[in-house]
């Protein structure tokens, strides 16, 4: 069983950074482009949620409130269209940027969990 969940945290830790390119592709789209602004921050919300729920699940909770602060600032952005919040936006884009560039499986809190029983 340990073999399994090891197998599922490094598969976790590759997918991250495919799902992170897509959300620098949503940032790059609200700074940079008006006419893409709000499906840009839909898709944004929504892979920073799923990055939120899944990392949080599989033991990485730095990664996953990095994401959660990310979500709610995306959120202020789409409520308020507030430019203070889509710089905050970005910075917490940034933060988990590197967070997932160099995350390592070893680094969840489920990768050394002894098997119970």
């Amino acid at each position: 069983m340990m073999e399994e969940l090891r197998a599922l945290i490094i598969r976790h830790c590759e997918t991250l950074k495919r799902e992170m390119a897509d959300v620098e592709g949503c940032m790059n789209r609200l700074v940079n482009d008006d006419e893409a602004h709000d499906s840009a921050l839909h898709q944004g919300i929504e892979m920073t949620h799923k990055i939120k729920g899944s990392s949080g699940s599989i033991g990485f909770a730095n990664i996953s409130s990095t994401a959660a602060a990310l979500e709610k600032c995306l959120y202020a952005v789409q409520d308020n269209d507030d430019q203070a919040q889509l710089f905050e936006a970005c910075q917490h884009f940034d933060t988990l940027k590197e967070l997932v560039a160099r995350v390592k499986p070893e680094e969840s809190a489920l990768y050394s969990v002894e098997s119970v029983g």
